[in-house]
């Protein structure tokens, strides 16, 4: 009976973090945005159960960075890693903003989301990570005869309005890709 309990308290806590309506955009506002609480009565059980709010994990919660990265076939990969710094749990589902920008930190584009791909819920504790695969263009197009590098990315996490900025050296051909946060650093 417990365990069916637990279940059940998980999968609300998914369906309210799924519910959460994805914002995309850098202004500076600073309020988290937070999954309300719900209530729950388990089957053939008159016993109800509430579960806390849960925060959607923001700027001021996380810190981001990029990991490790790897070429090959004209792309550049890297996981963009969101790792909770603060004492509570924190959600994260769907893809983040990134916009790649040049040696001015002037804007120079905005990644697309890989089509396709998954996405899911991600609970962070405190000390956890979730990553994204950010996926760059190392093959000149057009009347390009080389590619030059972002020296920067506005990351934006899922479903929140602020974002960071995070150097990088990525190349800046066109084509930047991101795809949805995952649980763990590599973003796959």
């Amino acid at each position: 009976m417990k365990k069916i309990v637990i279940l059940l308290l998980v999968a609300v806590v998914a369906l309210a973090a799924a519910l959460v309506i994805e914002v995309r955009s850098h202004s500076n506002s600073s309020t988290p945005t937070t999954v309300a609480p719900t209530s729950t009565t388990t089957p053939n059980s008159s016993t109800t159960t509430t579960t806390k709010s849960i925060t959607v994990c923001s700027v001021s919660t996380l810190a981001i960075s990029l990991g490790q990265g790897s070429a090959g076939a004209g792309h550049v990969t890297s996981p963009l890693i969101f790792k909770n710094t603060s004492s509570a749990v924190c959600v994260m589902r769907g893809y983040p903003g990134l916009d790649g920008g040049n040696a001015a930190h002037t804007l120079s584009e905005s990644a697309g989301r890989a089509s396709g791909a998954t996405v899911s819920t991600v609970t962070l504790q405190p000390g956890q990570s979730a990553s994204a695969l950010v996926v760059a263009v190392n093959v000149p197009s057009g009347n390009q005869s080389t590619c030059g590098n972002f020296s920067v990315f506005y990351v934006t996490p899922p479903n929140t309005k602020n974002y960071a900025q995070v150097p990088t050296s990525m190349p800046s051909c066109p084509g930047l890709t991101v795809y949805p946060v995952v649980a763990g650093t590599t973003g796959l």
